[in-house]
């Protein structure tokens, strides 16, 4: 069940983030499905951003602590464990995790022990295997997979690896090595929520926000210049909240899609047109605006930072264990 494992850098971070960028338009429109199917999973099973990933920080601090003591699961074999412990646990350090109050974080975890999902003995987290959500994990996995094959595919095609990984190998790989590897993709997604979160305000805006841009990244990529060669970052978002896309979206329809009250999307809708994140059309449906862009560049460059940092990690991992 364990092994020792050896990691060979061959892609380095700043190499994957500059790849990124060169193609941005191609790989955007994959990425964006990913977080946004990624989202929508993480949401289904409490109907609360927040409490998701306090469950993503606790599933993290698990697996890490496996690790750390050189104790690797599979995927089945992880999902087999009755009751999964984490022996040294703060509030302050989800808190940190999660850049939220703690007071916050507190009363999260309350509402998870009040449901007997968790229970907490002595700064220990005893978590039931349910709530850890081996299904929902299972689809993340395959999320990831779609999008790690295509991106390698593309690094082969412009010759910066040696081979390229298809599904089968990637999730032969992830699921084999789960314990050891899915801590990596917790600690992304982590830092990229917290970081729109910061951008946004709340989670639930954010959810609303790329809603909103994948409608407008659709209708994009109906137009001819679309089929013209590269594009990069700023000329893609300009296009996108210049353009006469067509058609946005309205509250009715965002609150089916993310099945969150119209009420509440109404009132995040209407706090993200006065921070000029959202605007209404001529249809009074919601639009990304042109302005903000040089903020939203901003973070979006942190986020893909972090994203590079993942896929190094990974893609270096396939490279050396491929034949394990």
């Amino acid at each position: 069940m364990s092994k020792k494992l050896i990691l060979v850098n061959k892609l380095n971070e700043d190499e994957i983030f500059h790849f990124i960028v060169k193609n941005y338009k191609i790989l955007s429109r994959k990425w964006i499905n990913h977080q946004w199917n990624w989202m929508g999973l993480s949401f289904s099973f409490f109907k609360d951003h927040a409490k998701s990933l306090v469950l993503e920080v606790i599933l993290k601090e698990i697996l890490k602590s496996y690790s750390q003591n050189k104790i690797f699961y599979q995927f089945d074999e992880f999902f087999n464990n009755s009751n999964l412990i984490i022996d040294t646990f703060t509030i302050r350090k989800i808190s940190e995790n999660l850049d939220s109050p703690k007071e916050t974080i507190r009363r999260k975890l309350i509402e998870l022990e009040k449901k007997e999902q968790i229970s907490i003995k002595n700064k220990q987290i005893i978590t039931k295997k349910s709530l850890l959500q081996k299904s929902i994990t299972d689809q993340k996995i395959k999320l990831l997979i779609n999008y790690l094959e295509y991106f390698s595919n593309l690094l082969y095609e412009k010759k910066l690896t040696p081979r390229n990984f298809n599904s089968n190998e990637i999730e032969k790989t992830i699921k084999n090595n789960f314990s050891h590897i899915w801590p990596w993709y917790c600690e992304m997604q982590i830092s990229m929520m917290t970081s729109w979160k910061k951008h946004f305000g709340d989670f639930v805006s954010f959810q609303i926000w790329s809603t909103c841009l994948i409608n407008q990244l659709y209708h994009l990529n109906k137009k001819d210049f679309m089929n013209s060669g590269d594009i990069d970052r700023e000329t893609l978002h300009k296009f996108m909240t210049t353009e006469n896309l067509g058609y946005g979206v309205n509250s009715f329809s965002l609150s089916e899609i993310l099945n969150i009250p119209r009420t509440t999307v109404m009132r995040k809708c209407k706090e993200m047109i006065e921070s000029k994140k959202l605007k209404y059309n001529d249809r009074k449906q919601f639009v990304l605006p042109g302005t903000n862009v040089a903020k939203f560049n901003s973070v979006q460059e942190k986020i893909l930072r972090i994203k590079a940092k993942f896929l190094s990690k990974l893609l270096n991992f396939q490279l050396v264990n491929i034949n394990d």
